[in-house]
């Protein structure tokens, strides 16, 4: 287990009533590692995968022009349908995805005056229909209309699952529209003069849907507060929610600022959509969204950022994400401390504890790897804070094996009777290393909820 995910564990526990330790990024310490296939670089304290024999195909990668903005066109109508589709199967066997995607078929209705899918179903609403779990707006459209599937307007889009703290509403997350908004975008220089043009495009593309993604935690941590108030919860919970709250504002400002200065233009976020945000505020949603929103995807999202800070050579880019870092594990360790205040609560059923255990027992299902850029020197993302797909898998199996299942099971065994202890048996009965395996970047990945 690295350096930073043994402290951020005990973190936790020390909130469920063990001992606590603080939790630092680019440690000069070299860590202990149970990372499957990792190798430790001493002088940095951090994990690495080991070079495959042959590296996937990246002919369908990341498109950096793909985010929506405010004067992209809506789509006409809703999906119809979206199913998941096994990636061998994508587009008929034609297209290799290289197992970083998980691909859907997503359908539309015929256009009912004339026209054709192609013409009232531009790229930009195909993509913003893609949602999978937690993430919203596709990546690349592998193929379609789709002529085997004439009585719709079909196509198969690929795309992957936020990380960290998404706003999500009936499942799906919510994200504001890219704009040109100077008020999010924090004055930030780091040295791009060695950066060639495709990866400064990249890397811009990339720190713009981090802000974006950031701007939409906001949302989420306000909605957390809001329903703590509802549940009656001690005063110190809702004010370190609303803390977190601004930290994620500060990210925001400072990934935006990172964009500007990668892709010279000012960005920012639009108005985000909270309309039936509060509709499921009962004690059994607020409860699940907290296990697999902050407990599982947070903490794995604090261990990525904090690879992503000790890898980074950009002094400028270190810094943010030293901050972003030590700030989202504290935000993972306030989930797991407000859960176990929930568990506790006296109108807690033996069902809630359950659903709960159940996110737990599964929890690569909750764990997605935001933006991933597959454009441009690879060294130079590193160094700038955007590691390779892989690696990020890397960093999750282990955080999910050697964090999440030990605090699930110290959370779990904290209430009293056989509800808890039969809740703390169902994570231990669920098949870890299929749990963990399902994270591993191979060609039918569909780990990402």
């Amino acid at each position: 287990m690295s350096l930073f995910s043994r402290r951020l564990l005990q973190s936790i526990l020390g909130t469920l009533g063990a001992t606590a330790a603080g939790a630092a990024c680019g440690s000069t310490t070299a860590p202990e590692s149970t990372y499957p296939d990792a190798e430790i670089t001493a002088d940095a304290g951090t994990s690495r995968e080991a070079e495959p024999a042959e590296r996937p195909d990246t002919s369908i990668g990341y498109d950096a022009t793909a985010f929506p903005s405010d004067g992209a066109l809506a789509c006409p109508a809703k999906p119809t349908s979206t199913t998941f589709v096994d990636e061998k199967a994508l587009c008929g066997g034609t297209v290799d995805a290289g197992g970083q995607y998980r691909a859907a078929r997503i359908c539309f209705p015929l256009p009912g005056d004339g026209g054709t899918c192609a013409s009232t179903y531009d790229r930009t609403c195909v993509l913003s229909a893609y949602s999978c779990g937690l993430s919203q707006f596709g990546s690349a459209v592998a193929c379609g209309p789709l002529e085997t599937m004439p009585e719709a307007c079909c196509y198969e889009v690929l795309g992957g699952c936020a990380v960290g703290r998404p706003f999500t509403v009936d499942g799906v997350a919510r994200v504001a529209l890219v704009t040109d908004d100077s008020g999010w975008a924090t004055a930030i220089a780091p040295s791009i003069a060695e950066l060639d043009a495709t990866t400064r495009a990249a890397l811009a593309a990339a720190w713009t849907e981090e802000g974006i993604t950031e701007h939409a935690s906001v949302a989420s941590f306000s909605r957390m507060a809001l329903e703590l108030l509802s549940l009656g919860a001690p005063a110190v919970l809702v004010e370190d929610t609303l803390t977190a709250a601004l930290d994620e504002k500060r990210h925001a400002t400072g990934a935006f600022g990172l964009a500007k200065a990668y892709g010279g233009v000012t960005v920012g976020p639009g108005k985000l959509d909270i309309s039936r945000s509060l509709d499921a505020s009962g004690i059994v949603a607020i409860a699940e969204r907290l296990a697999s929103e902050g407990c599982v995807a947070e903490t794995v999202s604090a261990a990525l950022v904090a690879e992503a800070c000790a890898q980074a050579t950009c002094p400028v880019v270190k810094a943010h994400l030293a901050i972003v870092a030590e700030e989202e594990a504290r935000h993972a360790v306030l989930a797991w401390q407000t859960l176990g205040w929930i568990l506790a609560h006296a109108d807690v059923t033996r069902d809630t504890r359950e659903r709960v255990a159940a996110i737990f027992a599964h929890a690569e299902q909750h764990v997605g790897f935001g933006v991933t850029p597959v454009t441009g020197d690879r060294e130079a993302l590193r160094g700038h804070g955007h590691l390779p797909l892989a690696e990020k898998h890397i960093v999750a199996r282990g955080v999910l094996a050697g964090v999440v299942r030990e605090a699930a099971r110290a959370l779990l065994k904290r209430g009293a009777g056989v509800d808890a202890a039969d809740a703390a048996d169902a994570v231990d009965a669920a098949d870890v290393a299929n749990a963990t395996n399902a994270t591993k970047p191979t060609k039918t990945n569909g780990a990402n909820a």
